[in-house]
């Protein structure tokens, strides 16, 4: 390869770890694991010991495994989101029931010789420095989603004192309802996620750039920025590249835990699941 690979995996303190890397050239990518509803103090459901987000990943991670040079990235992302839908149905779970498919958010690309590809659903990220100084970033599309989602939470949370029995019991059924009413719907309030459901691939999110045109490209899970940086794209990149210009990949970690350490408010996972994978052009 004429470009140099960085990854960088950290899983925080996350008791169900399901990030997963993209590490087969042409492609590449990070997949951030969502299981089927569950309450986290029973667990989610699980397949060949693994919880069903991890199931979904692994499933995903396969199929771009075995995808040719020549394929083109839009097709292996389809291709992996039949696989899913395949593996649901064996096991008896209803491609409509949202709430209770396993799946992912994601961002993949495709280093091809004149272009790179990518594309994005959900929460993932791609950011990118051009060779002329510019820097942006993919949107959250999942973030007015998550933004109700958050206020409904802790609204529950103030109304039963911290109990999380009661919590959840009654967040859990508010959620799925939400998850089946948009998950991968063409709505304000939507939620993209790689699920299995056909019409996910209405709303991915797409690019293509010259290649000749990109100095490094940074592709990143939800788990290396704060919620609220997500809401302005442009300000998100230059966030991120500020603090790989410094340190590198260990940059962003160091800047997110550093963030959450400081954190005064309660939160279900005090280091959230963190993956990213740089990739320089113009390194030689």
């Amino acid at each position: 390869m004429d470009f140099l690979v960085k990854t960088l995996y950290d899983s925080g303190t996350a008791k169900i770890l399901e990030d997963q890397l993209i590490v087969q050239p042409p492609f590449f990518g990070v997949l951030d694991g969502v299981s089927g509803l569950y309450n986290p103090t029973i667990g989610p459901e699980l397949f060949d010991g693994k919880s069903s987000g991890q199931k979904a990943v692994e499933i995903v991670n396969e199929v771009f495994t075995k995808a040719k040079h020549s394929d083109e990235l839009g097709w292996v992302v389809k291709r992996a989101n039949a696989a899913l839908r395949k593996f649901f149905k064996s096991h008896g779970i209803s491609i409509n029931r949202a709430d209770l498919l396993p799946g992912m958010t994601f961002v993949t690309a495709k280093i091809a010789e004149d272009e790179v590809a990518i594309i994005q659903g959900g929460d993932c990220y791609a950011a990118w420095e051009k060779t002329n100084g510019k820097i942006s970033a993919t949107p959250n599309q999942n973030f007015f989603d998550e933004e109700e989602r958050i206020k409904i939470l802790n609204d529950i949370i103030k109304k039963h004192r911290g109990n999380q029995g009661k919590t959840w019991a009654e967040y859990i059924p508010i959620s799925a309802r939400l998850r089946i009413k948009r998950a991968n719907k063409n709505i304000n309030k939507r939620l993209i996620i790689l699920n299995g459901q056909p019409k996910g691939g209405d709303n991915w999110y797409r690019m293509i750039f010259p290649r000749k045109d990109l100095k490094t490209l940074l592709l990143f899970t939800d788990g290396m920025i704060e919620f609220n940086e997500s809401r302005n794209t442009e300000k998100m990149g230059k966030t991120i590249f500020s603090a790989y210009h410094r340190q590198g990949l260990p940059g962003l970690i160091y800047r997110i835990r550093k963030i959450e350490d400081e954190r005064t408010q309660a939160t279900h996972i005090k280091q959230a699941e963190a993956t990213a994978l740089a990739l320089e052009f113009q390194s030689f």
